[in-house]
């Protein structure tokens, strides 16, 4: 028999910890500590040093930093939303399209793959592409997993059955 404070974790869209039946607390910290990543490779890339000073970026890198500073805002905005809330369906939405965004920029990098390391001891791009692939694959698993979190959140409530919007009057 569901509690009241079940109930009202469920409304709410508060997940719930299995082990305890209370309302799971979000661990912030992480999304805090993404989103302070975001903000500095922002300051990096597009104010100091800036993204000319490293030797290993040929002339195609201005075709991607339009798609990398989208990407790195939205994931900005989606971790300081996972942090402010305790919402499961807010944190899967917001995570759902930060990953799918993710997969895009990643996917466009390596379609344009602006790094050329001729210079350089080492030949670092076979390694370089296998990061980006291997970012793309997770991303999307990501995408995946906080999609069907989003869709069981609104099949529970009614709102993805493929009949439009419940009547809630």
């Amino acid at each position: 028999m569901p509690t009241s404070t079940q109930d009202e974790a469920a409304s709410t869209g508060v997940g719930m910890d299995s082990s305890t039946q209370q309302p799971r607390k979000v661990s912030r910290s992480r999304f805090v500590l993404a989103a302070g990543i975001d903000l500095a490779l922002l300051f990096l890339i597009f104010v100091w040093p800036g993204w000319e000073l490293l030797s290993f970026f040929n002339d195609r890198t201005s075709d991607v930093l339009g798609l990398v500073a989208l990407w790195l805002v939205v994931d900005l905005v989606a971790n300081l939303t996972a942090a402010a809330s305790d919402t499961d369906w807010l944190r899967s939405a917001a995570e759902f399209a930060a990953a799918m965004l993710t997969v895009i920029t990643l996917g466009w990098i390596l379609a344009i793959f602006p790094f050329d390391f001729t210079g350089l001891a080492v030949d670092w791009t076979t390694a370089i592409r296998v990061l980006l692939i291997v970012g793309m694959v997770g991303a999307a698993i990501g995408a995946v997993a906080h999609g069907i979190r989003l869709r069981r959140y609104l099949a529970e409530r009614g709102y993805a059955s493929g009949r439009g919007w419940p009547d809630h009057r």
